[in-house]
Parts: structure tokens; C-alpha cells; sequence
């Protein structure tokens, strides 16, 4: 089960910080919702940049803004990985399972 991860889409000329203030309120109501997610990413991107952000229960971390059309292979990358069905690579802690009425319990 993995989520659809929030992209910020914004001009160059925005203001960065105000996209990742809307990042880190989508990620953290889809933590929220998604009880066994240890971590999330979330993309930022220009129309000629990209930034990866990952958030935990604790804070987040930011790449560096990479030129995707100078870096076409880390964006192809980058868009790869979050497609991925391995849900440990992607936050998903699979010890934890739902029961059909919601409620989490930990495999041993």
C-alpha cells in the first residue's frame, strides 16, 4: 500500500518556502491517516527544477533543487523509486497490519 505522493508544482519566481510549508501539511494529514507510514516523501517542482523532501514523525530533510532538464536520468530516478512497490523503501512498516474495522496490530 503505498500513497500518491503530494507534488508542489510552482513558478521559479514563488516563494519556496511558503511550497513546503503546503508539503508538510499534506504529508503530515497523510501520516496521519496512513498509521503504518514511518516516513513520506513529497516533490517540489519548478518548471525547471525538482527538490525531494522526506518527513518522519519528527521533522523533515530537503535535496538540494536538481535541473531536471540538465539531469533527465535523476528526475527519471527520483519519479522510478516513488513508484515503487516496496513499501519499506517508501515509509511502509508491514509489521503493522489493520484488522477490517481499522484497528493496528503489531506481527511477531
Amino acid at each position: 500500500m503505498s500513497g500518491i505522493y503530494p507534488i508542489q508544482v510552482i513558478l521559479d519566481s514563488d516563494d519556496l518556502l511558503s511550497a513546503r510549508g503546503r508539503l508538510a501539511a499534506n504529508l503530515t494529514h497523510m501520516m496521519s491517516v496512513q498509521t503504518r507510514r514511518n516516513f513520506a516523501y513529497g516533490l517540489i517542482m519548478t518548471e525547471s527544477t525538482c527538490s525531494v523532501c522526506m518527513f518522519d514523525h519528527s521533522g523533515a530533510v530537503a535535496s538540494q533543487p536538481f535541473n531536471y532538464h540538465l539531469c533527465p536520468a535523476q528526475i527519471c530516478a527520483v519519479l522510478f523509486g516513488l513508484g515503487s512497490d516496496q513499501g519499506e523503501l517508501l515509509g511502509i512498516d508491514r509489521s503493522i497490519l489493520a484488522d477490517e474495522r481499522g484497528f493496528s496490530f503489531v506481527l511477531r
